[in-house]
């Protein structure tokens, strides 16, 4: 684009902003006439459609203020708005005050505060507020038997495994020191993953929906997210619970728009909290496609303005992460995927592409797509096996590409 334009553009910030973006432009946001940008680690097919403009932030960039602000401005930059920015921030940013802060001078942050993305990643939150949780401390256990080592800036799973078997944090013993990856130990809790996505806004917080989540585990990384089902039905009592637990943290730590409260359904129906998500989740979408407008709630909740009139679809809709098998180049994009990037190199073990189903209930779309990421995953491993594969295969065998792969997505 060429001259400059006055029309204030909206900067979707993310490890992986193309869900997001989507739901933005679903919501018809920014508004006629002003960009959609974003800044993300992968440029997907799909988030490229959805933006006026495209700027790449590494992952290992995700920490530091100073390469943030500038992928920001040259995001800007490609458009020419010599207008003030609104940024959006999605998941990668957990922990990373300095970044948060530093956004926040610069840029009108549509987004719970700062001082709220802190608050939410203090280990003892909730039994500061009297919330049910795991019991949890910021020492090693005497006996690290039954019990999980975390780290308090870690998202998607990554930073979670069983305390006997993980290895000594540089933090250990420390103050809960987000910005520096503290660690600190949690009982274990046994049940359903499950996680309430809501909006806080001045008078409360509104419940969007319950969502059953579930992991995909690998060597390391015993509890790395694997995917996601809406309007999960877990009973009144535990619906109650979610409910009360959210509205409590989000009251004591000044939550504005849409967030997520994370727990476990422990059986008999006790719901126990893990952690709160400062920010829109993977869930926002599954919501979103559907009935779309979810993220001008969102905006309107964190600018303190009227908020929208919205309320969810019948049915439920799921996602799934599918990884590379093998190190490989992503050909054509198969039938019902999303975040695809024809041509990337991809990792072994990398994230390739989301899956997406819908069902009359959780149970159902669950079950659908985890049956169509095996299928994806069943002809990946399938071409893997084929030396010379055709031109109408949707990837390439490349094993020595490995150093040029596109990063981990696990950012839900």
């Amino acid at each position: 684009m060429t001259g400059k334009s006055d029309a204030a553009p909206l900067v979707v910030l993310a490890a992986s902003a193309r869900a997001l973006a989507e739901s933005l432009r679903r919501a018809g946001l920014p508004g006629q006439g002003m960009p959609l940008l974003a800044v993300d680690a992968f440029g997907d097919d799909d988030l490229m459609a959805a933006v006026d403009a495209w700027q790449a932030l590494p992952l290992q960039h995700l920490a530091r203020p100073d390469r943030v602000l500038a992928a920001v401005d040259a995001a800007l930059q490609r458009v020419g708005s010599g207008a003030a920015a609104s940024v959006v921030i999605g998941g990668g940013f957990d922990g990373a005050n300095d970044v948060l802060h530093a956004l926040a001078a610069r840029f009108r942050l549509l987004n719970a505060p700062p001082s709220a993305w802190a608050a939410a990643r203090d280990p003892l939150l909730f039994s500061r507020l009297g919330i049910d949780a795991p019991e949890t401390q910021m020492h090693p256990p005497s006996n690290r038997r039954g019990w999980l080592q975390k780290h308090a800036g870690s998202s998607a799973g990554l930073g979670v495994n069983p305390a006997a078997a993980a290895r000594p944090a540089l933090t250990d013993g420390a103050s809960p020191d987000i910005g520096h990856a503290a660690a600190y130990w949690q009982r274990r809790a046994h049940g359903i993953p499950v996680s309430l996505l809501f909006c806080a806004h001045a008078d409360g917080i509104i419940a969007v929906g319950i969502n059953r989540q579930w992991c995909s585990p690998a060597p390391g990384l015993p509890f790395r997210f694997g995917g996601i089902a809406s309007s999960f039905d877990p009973g009144a009592m535990a619906r109650q619970q979610l409910v009360a637990a959210a509205g409590r943290a989000a009251a004591s730590i000044g939550l504005r728009g849409l967030c997520s409260l994370d727990a476990v359904l422990e059986r008999g129906g006790r719901v126990r909290a893990l952690e709160i998500n400062p920010r829109p989740t993977a869930s926002v979408e599954l919501y979103d496609r559907a009935a779309p407008g979810l993220m001008r709630l969102h905006t309107a909740a964190v600018l303190g303005h009227s908020l929208p009139d919205w309320a969810p679809a019948p049915g439920s809709g799921a996602l799934a992460l599918v990884r590379a098998p093998c190190d490989l180049h992503a050909g054509p994009r198969p039938r019902g995927c999303s975040d695809w990037r024809e041509g990337a190199p991809v990792a072994a073990g990398e994230p390739l592409c989301t899956v997406h189903a819908e069902g009359p209930d959780a149970r159902d779309a669950m079950a659908r797509v985890m049956a169509s990421a095996g299928r994806l995953r069943h002809r990946l491993r399938a071409a893997a096996a084929v030396a010379a594969p055709d031109a109408e295969a949707f990837f390439y065998n490349a094993p020595d590409t490995s150093s040029r792969s596109v990063p981990r997505r696990d950012h839900a």
